[in-house]
């Protein structure tokens, strides 16, 4: 097995002790650690490289390659470990000569207090699991390339071509805490990454898998239109490259750039390029992705065909839990899905069914939720209840537009019209509004009916 370390001290103990019953050599590539893990990383029996970092993470990978003398190589990051289950799944795939590279499933741990069998099992996992290739055959063909987001693709598909081989799929979980020990302040390392992604896109500029990454990172940064030209230019051009690629080769994903595209053309307003996108970036991949799901799903709840949002956003639901070939964004196999689908079926008239579909959603998600079970309760008729419910938020005094219309028709459907806020809405800017719909409430002198 090979892992590169760095300052790993904590953790580099439990990743190396995972995998000693399959393994028969460690190699740690430490890119600088000042703290214990070189002597751990011994301790545990491994043999540590010392590499000097040079912000490539595809050189320090293959610096442990470079001295492996196995027939395979497992690749575990240092906070990551094997669960107890996987051993046999490895060692019987390590002995098959035509294995040129094994995809295995990571699952992400929410939080250190859960064993890497609870984590697999869904217990305490931070995310849906993803299908990661792992286990390589030691060819001096298959290397890493790329400075960040590493990957190994190329080099496989140049061992495919030359003497063939397979590729699998194995039943052999990892378990990665790195998410669960972060303490670097997750601003700084957008910035960090940032920098290394416009450095690695200068130097491979058709590579479409690392453009969606840097307009991922430019949008969390509050660059959107940096990110919509990014994605925009590279799109065409991936997905004509990627057409090219024989059936029987591992092909880069069209599904990290076609989704970020995607995400721009709706914050735009065009849902119709959206739409486009998605089913584009969808036509070239073998199973349903949730990202691609969700975002066609909101595209078509933008253009008014709710049917088909349904249907997408229950898709969505439905691979909740599941392995992916690219990691599934936070949410869109589950509360981000629910929270829309509770939203297109408020707009469909089904309120009772939307109530029930944003029970217990918490976090970033528990603010829009409250909004629809109040607009859920006004559409059955119960003000008070929906006054109930906006309460803790009027008491806090947000200034939110959505707020201001759910509480005004609220307060006059139990007799109190409030001409101040019914002012307050009228003068809300359109993009003021977390869903446009609710500007219809206020002053409607009915009940809104289910």
């Amino acid at each position: 097995m090979c892992v590169i370390a760095q300052d790993e001290a904590g953790s580099i103990g439990a990743c190396l002790e995972s995998a000693s019953c399959v393994a028969f050599e460690a190699i740690v590539v430490d890119t600088g650690s000042a703290d214990h893990t070189r002597r751990r990383a011994a301790a545990h029996g491994a043999r540590v490289v010392d590499h000097e970092w040079r912000n490539d993470l595809a050189a320090a990978r293959n610096a442990g390659l470079e001295r492996a003398t196995g027939t395979h190589v497992l690749i575990l990051d240092a906070d990551e470990v094997l669960t107890p289950s996987a051993g046999e799944a490895l060692a019987s795939a390590a002995l098959d000569e035509h294995l040129v590279l094994a995809f295995l499933p990571v699952h992400d741990a929410s939080s250190l207090d859960h064993t890497a069998t609870e984590v697999a099992r869904g217990t305490g996992r931070r995310w849906d699991p993803v299908w990661s290739p792992r286990l390589l055959v030691n060819d001096p063909r298959v290397r890493f390339r790329r400075r960040i987001h590493e990957s190994v693709v190329e080099g496989a598909n140049l061992r495919l071509t030359a003497d063939g081989g397979r590729i699998d799929k194995l039943d052999a979980p990892i378990v990665g805490y790195g998410d669960a020990l972060e303490v670097e302040s997750p601003h700084r390392r957008a910035r960090r990454d940032t920098a290394l992604l416009e450095r690695a896109l200068a130097e491979d500029p058709e590579d479409g898998e690392l453009a969606a990454h840097l307009a991922r990172a430019y949008l969390a940064s509050g660059m959107p239109d940096e990110a919509h030209e990014i994605a925009e230019h590279a799109l065409g051009p991936w997905l004509a490259a990627l057409d090219e690629i024989p059936e029987h080769l591992l092909r880069p994903s069209p599904i990290p750039l076609g989704a970020i595209l995607a995400l721009c053309q709706l914050q735009r307003g065009d849902h119709g390029a959206a739409l486009e996108t998605v089913r584009e970036a969808a036509r070239r991949t073998n199973d349903p992705h949730p990202d691609l799901t969700f975002l066609e799903g909101v595209a078509l709840e933008r253009a008014g065909e709710l049917t088909g949002a349904e249907r997408c956003l229950r898709d969505c639901l439905a691979l909740g839990g599941r392995a992916h070939l690219v990691p599934a964004s936070p949410g869109v196999t589950d509360r981000a899905a629910r929270l829309r689908l509770a939203n297109v079926l408020l707009t469909k008239g089904r309120a009772e069914e939307a109530l029930h579909m944003v029970d217990e959603l918490d976090g970033v998600y528990a603010l829009p939720a409250l909004y629809v079970r109040a607009e859920a309760q006004l559409a059955l008729g119960r003000a008070a209840d929906a006054i109930c419910t906006l309460r803790p938020l009027l008491d806090s005094q947000r200034d939110e537009t959505d707020l201001y219309a759910l509480a005004s028709r609220a307060l006059e459907g139990v007799g109190r019209p409030d001409e101040r806020l019914m002012e307050l809405v009228g003068a809300a800017p359109p993009e003021g509004w977390l869903e446009r719909r609710r500007k219809e409430l206020v002053g409607q002198g009915q009940r809104l009916d289910a």
